[in-house]
């Protein structure tokens, strides 16, 4: 007796492109777990999980931090900064006015929309409620304290358009830029290091070189610091 085998509306090869895009998205999902399944040209938010974290932007030099907004090429997944709060406008100056990808060419024909940016940064404000205004207070005000510079140096916003732009704090080894809290480093001989002080970016530089590792000398200079400092 012949037995027919069941049929199916799916083909093999079907079937096989199908598993591995799952398999494609559990992988991407375990490595970068906040961005995994985001439309092509979404805008994605880099993570210390983000493949592309640390890497140097092709367009502005500048490497990726924790917190910065980017856009992937569709076709090859070069990243490319399109974040406002820093101008760093790269996505929009290298495809929409310089002719497309630095590393496959690809180019985009319509600007993209906020679709990424949506989906990844207002969705969670609707669905969470905010905290009581004086909740976000007195939480603010504990982390300040707790994470208040070692030694009880002068912290201060690096403002646009500053000389200190651009320069490498010692100990991430990123680029300073505006918007930046950092502390000035005190050994007395101009220098010109800075370091962050950022708890918002989790970029508490100054108190991880003089608090946690105990230096009590500049990194550029080799002078000791000024007895201001407490040990």
């Amino acid at each position: 007796m012949q037995h027919n085998r069941p049929s199916s509306d799916i083909s093999q090869g079907t079937l096989t492109s199908l598993l591995r895009r799952d398999l494609e998205l559990g992988i991407a999902m375990a490595e970068d777990p906040d961005n995994a399944g985001l439309p092509d040209l979404a805008i994605r938010v880099t993570t210390m999980h983000s493949p592309w974290f640390s890497r140097t932007c092709r367009v502005c030099r500048d490497k990726f931090r924790e917190g910065d907004l980017v856009r992937l090429c569709p076709r090859c997944g070069e990243p490319y900064h399109d974040d406002g709060q820093y101008a760093l406008h790269c996505w929009k100056r290298r495809m929409e006015e310089k002719g497309g990808c630095l590393s496959c060419d690809w180019q985009s024909t319509n600007p993209p929309s906020e679709q990424g940016l949506e989906s990844s940064l207002s969705e969670n404000r609707i669905l969470h409620a905010s905290p009581p205004e004086s909740i976000v207070t007195q939480f603010i005000e504990g982390v300040e304290t707790i994470w208040r510079p070692h030694g009880e140096q002068k912290v201060f916003k690096v403002p646009v358009g500053s000389n200190l732009i651009g320069r490498n704090c010692p100990w991430c080894r990123f680029r300073v830029r505006a918007g930046d809290w950092v502390v000035k480093c005190p050994c007395g001989k101009d220098c010109g290091t800075f370091f962050h002080q950022d708890i918002f970016r989790h970029l508490t530089c100054w108190n991880e070189w003089n608090g946690v590792a105990g230096n009590d000398y500049c990194p550029t200079t080799g002078a000791e610091y000024i007895s201001s400092v407490e040990s």
